[in-house]
C-alpha cells in the first residue's frame, strides 16, 4: 500500500509561477489515491541536488521508504551545484545562467565552459543517472521510476542501450521516458514550464506509464 508520492526534479516538477496543488506532482497523487505528496524540485535544480535531496530523504525517511512511490526528472547534465562558505548550496543553470547571481558560481561556470568539450554531457548524464540507480538499489526500494527532460544528442547503440538495460526508466526505455515525448501547454511564450493544464498532461502521461509497468 503506497502512502507517499516522493518527487524531484528542476522547475518542470516544482515550479513557482504554479500554484501546489496544480503541479503534476499534485495531481498524480490525487489520481493515485496517495495521501502524502512530497515534491522536493527546485528551479535551477541539478542532477547533482537530485541525488543530494533524494539521499537526504531515503536517509532519514527509511520508515517510509517500502510504502513511497519515488518519480525522478532528470533534468540537464550541465548543471551543477558547490558547496558555500555559508554552508549552503547555490545551484548553477545552463547556458550561463548562474541563480541567485553568485559571484562564485560565475567563475565555476567560465572555467568549466573554457574546458568543456559536447562528450562531456553523454558521460555526465550516465554518470548520474547510474548513480540514482545505485541509490534505489542501496537502500533496497522497489517503487522508483525516472523520466528525462534532457534528450541525449549521442545515438550511440551502445550507450543507449546502456541505459535502457540499467536504468528502471517509466516506460522502459530512455527515449520513451523523455519528459516532452508528452507535450505539454506552457505558461506563456516567455514561460516555457507547462501551465495547470500541461501539469494534468503530464500527470496522465505519469499515471499511464505506471499502468504499463503493472
Amino acid at each position: 500500500m503506497l502512502s507517499r508520492l516522493y518527487t524531484n526534479g528542476c522547475s518542470l516538477t516544482y515550479h513557482t509561477a504554479i500554484a501546489k496543488e496544480d503541479q503534476w506532482s499534485a495531481i498524480l497523487g490525487k489520481m493515485l489515491d496517495i495521501p502524502i505528496v512530497i515534491n522536493d524540485g527546485q528551479g535551477c535544480g541539478s542532477n547533482e541536488r537530485i541525488f543530494r535531496r533524494t539521499y537526504e530523504y531515503l536517509q532519514h525517511n527509511k520508515e517510509f521508504n517500502n510504502e513511497t512511490l519515488f518519480l525522478i526528472q532528470l533534468t540537464w547534465p550541465f548543471r551543477f551545484e558547490y558547496y558555500q562558505s555559508d554552508k549552503t548550496w547555490a545551484s548553477i543553470n545552463q547556458e550561463s545562467v548562474v541563480c541567485n547571481d553568485q559571484t562564485h558560481g560565475r567563475q565555476l561556470l567560465n572555467l568549466r565552459s573554457k574546458y568543456y568539450t559536447p562528450e562531456e554531457n553523454s558521460y555526465r548524464f550516465l554518470q548520474q543517472v547510474t548513480s540514482l540507480e545505485y541509490l534505489f538499489k542501496s537502500f533496497d526500494i522497489k517503487n522508483y521510476y525516472f523520466i528525462s527532460a534532457y534528450k541525449d544528442d549521442d545515438e550511440s547503440i551502445e550507450y543507449i542501450k546502456f541505459l535502457d538495460d540499467n536504468i528502471t526508466w517509466l516506460y522502459k526505455t530512455f527515449h520513451k521516458s523523455y519528459y516532452f515525448h508528452n507535450l505539454f501547454t506552457k505558461i506563456s511564450e516567455a514561460d516555457g514550464h507547462p501551465d495547470k493544464e500541461g501539469n494534468e498532461l503530464i500527470a496522465n502521461w505519469i499515471a499511464k506509464g505506471l499502468s504499463l509497468r503493472e
